[in-house]
């Protein structure tokens, strides 16, 4: 068993490492899900979370979709768009009416949605436009009718909707507010672009040379490593784990060992209590003293974590992960990427529309050991594993962050 101490910076390396394998194996099941779910709806059947007007009935052991209370109003609510062309506030205002609270945004999206004329579409269908199963609120000739209503009514900029494609979005802030640069796709030219909601900051970028910036730096640490690259670096990254663990698991039995003797106390004074040896002042007095150090000892305890009774498996999918990182991103959808952004960087990205540049303060230093090992390691003669270094200076810190060129 190895342990961890968590305010280190190897026990900080290591958690990061668990953070990896985790994100890992996560993607390995969304693969897997999703295999079966696109099989789902090319048949036909819905297998999420159904929108809004639809329940989930089970039928002889089946699950069905329904159309609800809030169904029979939506389905109202498109039929006062399409003959009676209600703005959308308007109709809002009836469904609230009738006890069916849904603001106009929401409302919007809902007229936008082909799964209420029977259609499924869905990221996993990549592009396919599938009969569904399920029942119909409108017809497709109300649907349309509806959607052409709306798209005469045309905004400057279009917001919200096209996440695939501002994946930066909440991660990129500017370099003047510190506010996170918002998405948005303009109408004039049908382009995406990144801005500053800051009244006066003219930071405005568009997205395609956003992310080619940022793409230069994230294939920094998305490594194709070698055989015996990976051993290499397996054994150098197991060596600074035991030089910066070594005496943890005496001070963790010698802690331990403290809180099992303050519990012994305590558990003897209240029984001494109990049988009239004591007064009750001295109890209280001595065993509030006896609980403090209890509860102080337990918390320094805490400090060192958790153990690791599988170090090789982790550094193994730790260094498998890394080749990875790239074809990842690009094939993971918003969310995804999102995550995986926040890994490699956990505190994002600040981008400086003078000098065209991008910066982050810190480096997953997982992936920033693996690569500058990975950089070493370029450089010497196959067969030397005998390096040593030290984990400090492999660990990024805020001031010396790369930087993105123009």
């Amino acid at each position: 068993m190895q342990p961890m101490d968590a305010s280190t910076s190897s026990g900080t390396f290591f958690q990061n490492i668990q953070f990896i394998v985790s994100q890992y194996e996560h993607q390995q099941r969304k693969e897997k899900c999703m295999a079966g779910v696109k099989e789902s709806l090319l048949l036909g059947k819905w297998v999420m979370r159904p929108p809004v007007g639809y329940d989930i009935l089970k039928r002889d052991g089946k699950k069905m979709l329904v159309i609800n209370e809030k169904g029979r109003l939506l389905a109202k609510a498109f039929e006062w768009k399409a003959y009676g062309n209600l703005s959308l506030q308007s109709i809002s205002d009836r469904l609230n009416a009738q006890g069916f609270k849904i603001c106009f945004q929401k409302l919007s999206e809902a007229f936008r949605n082909p799964f209420y004329c029977g259609l499924i579409v869905h990221k996993a269908l990549e592009g396919k436009i599938i009969r569904g199963q399920h029942p119909p609120l409108v017809s497709e000739e109300v649907f349309l009718a509806v959607n052409g209503i709306m798209s005469k009514n045309k905004q400057g900029n279009r917001i919200g909707g096209n996440e695939e494609n501002i994946p930066l979005k909440r991660f990129v802030r500017c370099h003047e507010c510190d506010r996170y640069l918002r998405g948005y796709r303009a109408s004039k030219n049908n382009k995406f672009y990144y801005k500053c909601n800051t009244i006066g900051c003219n930071c405005n970028k568009r997205a395609e040379e956003l992310h080619d910036a940022f793409g230069k730096l994230f294939h920094q640490y998305s490594i194709i490593l070698t055989d015996d690259m990976k051993t290499l670096i397996k054994k150098q990254i197991t060596i600074i784990y035991e030089s910066y663990n070594k005496g943890i698991e005496e001070q963790r039995e010698l802690l331990g060992n403290r809180v099992v003797e303050l519990a012994g106390k305590i558990k003897r004074m209240e029984k001494r209590f109990v049988m009239e040896e004591i007064t009750q002042e001295m109890y209280l007095e001595y065993s509030a003293e006896l609980k403090a150090d209890k509860e102080k000892a337990e918390q320094e305890l805490l400090k060192f974590g958790r153990q690791v009774s599988n170090l090789e498996k982790i550094i193994d999918k730790a260094l498998d992960y890394t080749s990875k990182l790239a074809p990842l991103w690009d094939s993971s959808d918003y969310t995804n990427r999102l995550k995986l952004q926040f890994l490699v960087f956990p505190d994002g990205m600040t981008y400086n529309r003078k000098n065209n540049e991008c910066r982050t303060p810190r480096i997953n230093s997982v992936f920033y050991c693996i690569s500058k090992l990975a950089g070493v390691l370029g450089k010497e003669k196959a067969g030397n594993s005998q390096m040593k270094f030290d984990v400090s200076r492999l660990v990024a810190r805020t001031g010396v962050e790369p930087v993105i060129p123009p």
